[in-house]
């Protein structure tokens, strides 16, 4: 019988090796499976003491027989040997990562050569979730909670065995918790009229001090809110936060005197035509006493190269002197007042239009004047300057007429303080307003 069997087994082929027990030299060589109960696909090998058996089955348990040919009708008794094929390789998922991350999803994505993964995931370090079989790199969760972190694992699913698990870790988004803003304060002798705007959130919290320890109006529902129970004629400090489930925004915060008992008190009311376009500070009603003056109004817009202030509007009627100087105090309060600042667009050039690209504004940071040039006579009317806020600081006609002849005109600007500005030029065709540096 042969002797000293070896079987060198891989995934889907082995190879036999032996010594011959003897002189002969063929040998007979045939294979089962360990779940089959017969031997078959027999060969005879007769150039040396070997063979290789194939068409196996991965991961598969066989037994290999030898038997001797030591002539006609002589042969020897068989032996067998025991062995396993190799289990097909499976190759670990890679560069797994999460995108896409909202508040309540994300999306993960890996590399792989893998026809079918296993998916799992959960939250910090709690239970995974049930495996789930997908058939591409991708997976999308969602129903997730907000501002958590969570892991997530694959694996490839093989026929013989399955990968090692990769993995990626995420933390979902949080909903902002809006600021509030726009705090408007309206003292009374003993209360303060309190709003906001309020954003996207919807739970709000007010406190209040006359210094030392605040007082809280506990959780609110709407943008609003009155504190009474104050001493008259006393300055408070109030601050409004949101309140986003256990999170919290930055305060709004203001402060404000309460009215003085037995003193007459007017109120003025200051609006805008629309708070897109710009703002009047202070906003909220003003409470004055009799005889004494109001605070100072002010105005901007929210980009003066698309808007301007077109009118101030002093109890309804336009006042020219206030829109000139940009600001206006009520003196010597006898009666109840209101001021409407109106906003308009600029009706501006484009900045890729060939007008706008004509016009030059030279040189630019500059100190002492500044050149407007590239523009015709028959275009020209007017030219201000102005501050980021959207405030007139100068007005001045320019040199006009009827032909197309390309003028320059120069502007002083040896008053302005040190800062940036915009020049905008009115011309026949619409405005065009530009950026400029003063040194």
């Amino acid at each position: 019988s042969p002797k000293s069997v070896v079987v060198t087994p891989a995934t889907t082929t082995a190879t036999v090796t032996w010594t011959a027990g003897g002189s002969e030299t063929s040998w007979k060589v045939s294979y089962k499976k360990d779940s089959e109960s017969s031997f078959g696909n027999e060969q005879t090998v007769s150039t040396a003491p070997a063979a290789t058996l194939s068409n196996l089955t991965s991961n598969t348990a066989y037994t290999v027989r030898i038997v001797a040919v030591c002539g006609t009708d002589d042969e020897s008794t068989p032996v067998t040997k025991g062995f396993t094929t190799a289990a097909q390789p499976c190759d670990m998922p890679a560069n797994m990562e999460a995108s896409n991350i909202t508040t309540t999803g994300a999306t993960l994505t890996w590399s792989g050569t893998a026809s079918s993964y296993e998916f799992s995931y959960r939250q910090g370090t709690g239970t995974w979730s049930t495996p789930e079989t997908v058939s591409t790199t991708t997976k999308t969760l969602s129903g997730l909670t907000e501002g958590t972190a969570y892991t997530a694992r694959v694996r490839a699913l093989c026929t013989d065995q399955n990968s090692g698990y990769v993995e990626a870790t995420f933390t979902t988004l949080t909903t902002p918790c809006d600021n509030p803003t726009a705090l408007t304060l309206v003292p009374d002798t003993a209360s303060i009229a309190v709003s906001w705007d309020g954003g996207t959130a919807t739970a709000w919290e007010v406190e209040w001090s006359a210094g030392g320890t605040y007082d809280n109006s506990g959780v609110l529902s709407t943008p609003s809110y009155t504190i009474t129970g104050l001493q008259d004629s006393t300055t408070y400090s109030v601050r409004v936060r949101a309140k986003c489930g256990d999170r919290y925004s930055d305060y709004a915060e203001g402060t404000t005197t309460t009215l003085k008992q037995g003193v007459v008190y007017y109120t003025i009311t200051p609006s805008v035509n629309n708070s897109t376009m710009g703002s009047i500070t202070p906003s909220g009603a003003q409470k004055v006493a009799e005889g004494a003056s109001s605070p100072t109004f002010t105005w901007q817009v929210t980009d003066a190269i698309q808007y301007l202030v077109k009118e101030v509007k002093i109890d309804g009627v336009a006042d020219e002197a206030a829109l000139a100087a940009g600001e206006y105090t009520f003196a010597n309060v006898t009666a109840n007042h209101t001021i409407e600042i109106v906003f308009d667009i600029t009706e501006g050039i484009g900045q890729y239009s060939s007008l706008y690209n004509s016009l030059k504004i030279y040189p630019n940071p500059a100190r002492d004047y500044i050149v407007i040039a590239g523009l015709t006579r028959d275009l020209l009317q007017e030219v201000q300057i102005l501050d980021l806020t959207g405030r007139i600081i100068t007005n001045s006609p320019l040199s006009t007429g009827n032909d197309q002849q390309t003028t320059v005109s120069t502007i002083d600007i040896s008053h302005l303080s040190t800062g940036m500005y915009l020049l905008r030029v009115q011309t026949a065709a619409g405005t065009v307003t530009k950026k400029f540096v003063k040194e």
